[in-house]
């Protein structure tokens, strides 16, 4: 690093705290002194601390992020779900996962200025706390081959992307690595049904970590590929941003828009279980090509077994009546079912299958009384005594 880059790169750092100077990172409140986003000294903090990364040689070209493409799954040591989550107003969940979701920007040396410019691009969200980050595979793919790319959380600080993990164009999802530690993670859920309540946090045309809200509105599969449709609000600039329910989990991904005869705009996301597919668990320091063929399946089980746990609880504390129980966990099961014809020796498929003889089991018994309950009155009228 010259002197330079490490005079601008300490700046910026006592710069860093001023951005949010009256909401100190994990602090769940932001002080009405300070409750206004400052785009312009986000913006100077991003541009600055990316020229100092260039400047010291940190920045990974994006003809050499290209190449990494054609990577098709990342084993990776997800975050455990959660035993029991609250739901939370917009308020609490766009204050627990903005530090979360990142801004990123491309890097270009301009040949006629000579200067560095930092563009923003699109979102990415942190699944992992050393650096994992999920966006679009066409981010990716749309950079210009001697550009960069950077990625900042919410109190300005930037970090090079350096690798791309895994990715899958025909879902446009991509796994990305960025040069840093500390994160909080994104949790990742399957649980998403149509008519749930779902928040987009996002940059759209570069308005800064902005909130929309809505529902999800449709999930169909179409040759193959699996699309979820809300009707939270978002633009150009939004790209890679999480879809999260009322508890900060991760449901899908933004794509893109589309438009039905300016009648209508769709707006198009991926959902997750199309992000799972890249994804696998592994143990630390497992070796790429010694994978599991089917990880997969095993990462959907995990992931799909959780989204069953947490209804059981929603259900036992009658946040949820049992017709919507039974609604959802049909649903749950068709997902569990699939994956464990492929592997059921998996020790989640096992537990699974024991809880699931358990519900049928209890659902017999139920039926049963509720058939002799049935006939108490006809027994009743038949005895004149």
């Amino acid at each position: 690093m010259t002197i330079r880059a490490a005079f601008v790169q300490v700046l910026v750092l006592v710069a860093v705290g001023n951005l949010w100077a009256d909401h100190p990172r994990g602090e769940g409140e932001v002080s009405r002194a300070n409750q206004f986003f400052d785009d312009g000294a986000f913006r100077k903090l991003q541009t600055d601390q990316a020229r100092a990364l260039h400047a010291n040689g940190s920045l990974v070209k994006a003809s050499d992020l290209a190449k990494q493409l054609e990577r098709k799954t990342v084993g990776l040591d997800l975050p455990e779900a959660a035993t029991a989550v609250s739901p939370m107003s917009p308020r609490e969940l766009y204050q627990k996962c903005r530090q979360s979701v990142f801004s990123l920007a491309e890097v270009r040396d301009c040949e006629g200025c000579g200067e560095i410019h930092v563009t923003p691009y699109g979102t990415g969200f942190a699944i992992t706390a050393d650096g994992v980050l999920l966006t679009n595979h066409h981010l990716i793919k749309a950079l210009e081959s001697s550009s960069r790319l950077v990625a900042s959380t919410a109190d300005g600080k930037t970090y090079p992307v350096v690798e791309v993990l895994a990715s899958s164009e025909k879902d446009d999802v991509a796994a990305i690595r960025i040069d840093g530690s500390g994160f909080e993670p994104l949790q990742l859920s399957v649980d998403n049904f149509v008519g749930t309540r779902v928040s987009v946090i996002n940059h759209p045309r570069g308005h800064l970590y902005s909130l929309s809200e809505g529902i999800v509105t449709r999930l169909f599969t179409q040759y193959s590929q699996r699309t979820m449709l809300i009707s939270g609000e978002y633009a150009v600039g939004s790209s890679g941003a999480p879809v999260l329910d009322s508890s900060g989990k991760v449901l899908g991904m933004v794509a893109a828009t589309s438009s039905l005869n300016d009648q209508m705009i769709l707006r198009v996301c991926i959902p997750t279980q199309s992000l799972l597919e890249i994804l696998t668990q592994s143990e630390p320091g497992a070796a790429q090509e010694m994978q599991d063929p089917l990880a997969t399946e095993r990462a959907c089980l995990k992931a799909t077994f959780a989204a069953f746990q947490q209804l059981l609880q929603l259900h036992q504390q009658g946040r949820i009546s049992s017709e919507e129980m039974d609604e959802r966990f049909a649903t749950l099961h068709s997902i569990m079912m699939h994956a464990i014809e492929r592997c059921p020796d998996d020790p989640v498929a096992k537990q699974y299958s024991k809880v699931a003889e358990f519900m049928r089991k209890q659902q017999r018994t139920q039926s049963g009384e509720q058939d002799a309950a049935d006939q108490l009155p006809a027994r009743r009228d038949s005895n004149p005594e």
